[in-house]
Order: C-alpha cells, then structure tokens, then sequence
C-alpha cells in the first residue's frame, strides 16, 4: 500500500470518527432524559412486628419529569431502603445501589411521558428495622437512606436508561456536625408517626445517569 492510500485510509477513518461522534450527539440532544423532580411524604409511618422482625411502611409521591426533546416509554422506579440505628452514618450508596438498578424490571409500566411533562404517581416502600430477638428487644429509634432508579427506554435508541438517586428520611431537625448522621425517628410505643414528626433530606441524583 502506497503512502498516498494509506493517507486516504486514515482520512476516511478519521471522518468516520467525526461523523460518529456527530451522531452520538445529535441523539443525545433529540432523546428522553427523565430525573426526580420532587417526592413528598403522604402517609404516616406504620410498624409491624414480629418474634423476630420489625417493619416500618410509608408511602411516598413522587413526580419524573421528562426533560428531553423526545418521548420516554416503558418507565418503571426501582428503590430499595437501607434501616440504619441511631447515630449511625449514611450506607456506602455504591454497594447498595447495584439492586435496584439491576433488578428485574419487566417491561416497565407502558407509561409514556411526553417532552416536557411530569408523571406522579405514588407507592408505598417498607424499611426492615431488625431481624433477630436480641436486636428487636433493643430497637428505640431508626433513619433510613432510600436508593433508587428511574428505568425507561427512548423513540431514538433500543438501551436502557437509568438515573440514580439516594434520599434520607429521618426525625425532625438537622444532620449533626457529621453530615452522614442525620436525627433518627423515635419508635415509641410503635404506634402510627405523623408525617410532621420526620423528615426526608434533599434528594441526591447518585450513581447512573445514562
């Protein structure tokens, strides 16, 4: 092969490359991009117990917003929640973020939200306290890190998408000096907790956002 055509085979990759990467782009610029828009707390926390178990339930509403150029199909939310003790810090979000990201998902819900617009809709979540006698027997207050996914597919490409999130819920007032620590939630006598007496923390986009 001559220099000349080797020169020609490297100018027509290099085109290729640009053309690519112009396409890659202009797809990202027309696609769904859906993110947590807001989540409020609309149910008093519950528990239930067991010889051996402790469950607190809630129900949250939470809005996804679409903030593409291009309709966002087959949305499903996947969250899980992380119980932590009194005192203690915030889970590594990293090692407990894989599972509702890589769960089973189906095939979504079917929803279809448009360019611009906003899904709510609300689900309820369950938080294990404990699991074992001997810590239920000392179980007083509790706080909670909820890690999730937004799942959904786009009109321009066949991937699925994902955006991650991390939230805390915990009692009144703020984190200590120590920001991983926030104020836990005070069990009592385990009868139903008003919504006035907890709290959720800002929510964090964390960890996939493809």
């Amino acid at each position: 092969m001559t220099i000349f055509n080797c020169l020609l085979v490297l100018v027509g990759a290099f085109q290729s490359f640009i053309i690519y990467g112009q396409l890659s782009a202009t797809k990202d610029d027309q696609r769904a991009w859906l993110g947590l828009e807001d989540i409020k707390l609309v149910e008093p926390i519950t528990f239930t117990f067991s010889d051996d178990k402790a469950t607190a339930h809630t129900r949250f509403e939470y809005a996804v917003r679409n903030a593409g150029k291009s309709i966002a199909k087959d949305f499903v939310l996947t969250w899980e929640a992380k119980a932590r003790g009194d005192g203690e810090s915030h889970l590594d979000w990293h090692e407990h973020q894989h599972k509702p990201c890589n769960q089973d998902r189906g095939d979504g819900h079917h929803y279809i939200i448009l360019p611009g617009s906003t899904l709510t809709q609300s689900d309820w979540i369950e938080i294990d306290l404990v699991r074992g006698k001997s810590d239920l027997a000392t179980l007083k207050s509790f706080s909670a890190d909820i890690v999730g996914c937004i799942n959904y597919r786009t009109t321009v490409d066949s991937e699925l998408h994902q955006s991650g999130f991390i939230f805390t819920i915990g009692g009144q007032g703020w984190p200590s000096a120590n920001a991983s620590i926030f104020p836990s939630i005070e069990i009592g006598d385990g009868k139903p907790i008003p919504i006035d007496k907890w709290r959720r923390s800002h929510v964090f986009t964390a960890g996939r956002a493809n």
